[in-house]
Formats: C-alpha cells, sequence, structure tokens
C-alpha cells in the first residue's frame, strides 16, 4: 500500500499547506510523481508563482530535470507534471535526503493507513504575500 504526501511551505519557511492520500498498491515512483503532481496543484490553487520543490527520488527529481523518465510507465504522468509546471513563472528542483523529508513521511503514513487530509490555509497566506 502506499500513500501520497505534499507539503507546501512559504519562501519564510510556513507551513501553509499539506496533503495526504492513499493510492493503494502501486509502485514508489509512481507514488513520488503523484505527490509531486499533487504539490503542484496545490500550488496553483493557492496562486503560488516561483516554486522551490524539493524531493527525496532522485529518480523522480532527474525526470523533471531532464524530462523524460526512464520508466516508460511513469512517461505519462511525468508529462502531466511538467504540463502544470509549465504554469509557473519560475521553478527550482532539489533533491533532499530522506532524513530532510520525515514531516512528508509521515503524510505518507497517513495515506497508507488509508487516511485522506487535505490541510490549507488560503486566505491565511493570501493575506500575508
Amino acid at each position: 500500500m502506499a500513500g501520497a504526501r505534499c507539503i507546501i511551505h512559504s519562501d519564510k519557511e510556513e507551513c501553509i499547506g499539506s496533503k495526504a492520500i492513499h493510492l493503494g498498491k502501486v509502485t514508489n515512483n509512481t507514488t513520488e510523481i503523484l505527490s509531486l503532481i499533487e504539490g503542484l496543484n496545490m500550488c496553483k490553487e493557492l496562486g503560488i508563482t516561483k516554486l522551490e520543490i524539493e524531493g527525496d527520488s532522485a529518480i523522480i527529481i532527474n525526470a523533471i530535470r531532464k524530462k523524460e523518465t526512464p520508466n516508460w510507465k511513469l512517461n505519462g504522468m511525468l508529462e502531466k507534471a511538467l504540463e502544470i509546471l509549465d504554469n509557473f513563472e519560475d521553478y527550482t528542483v532539489n533533491h533532499i535526503y530522506k532524513e530532510a523529508n520525515r514531516a512528508a513521511d509521515e503524510l505518507a503514513n497517513l495515506g497508507v493507513d488509508g487516511i485522506n487530509k487535505k490541510i490549507i490555509n488560503i486566505t491565511e497566506y493570501k493575506d500575508k504575500r
């Protein structure tokens, strides 16, 4: 079983949104790219125009950078992620180690347990911009 997860931070490192989703039986790479897509959609919903994307999956981070994936099964999902990224003014993509991504892993565990949860405070974020 797998769970997608994403956390959105402001440029001041304040958590402005997070999401956990139960995915069922999918591969770890599918989980990672679906988590990215969920996070990108939340950023669009928040009206964010510039992103710093961090992830602990080197395969997915490199796929975004190169705009290609070594796994043909991920191609459609990668295309969707890149399509969404085209809507942002600017973005960077950085690999981080799993130890630096513990909060996202905890959200993933909620998703694995079948808990779908979205926490977002758009009004508070938009008032601070």
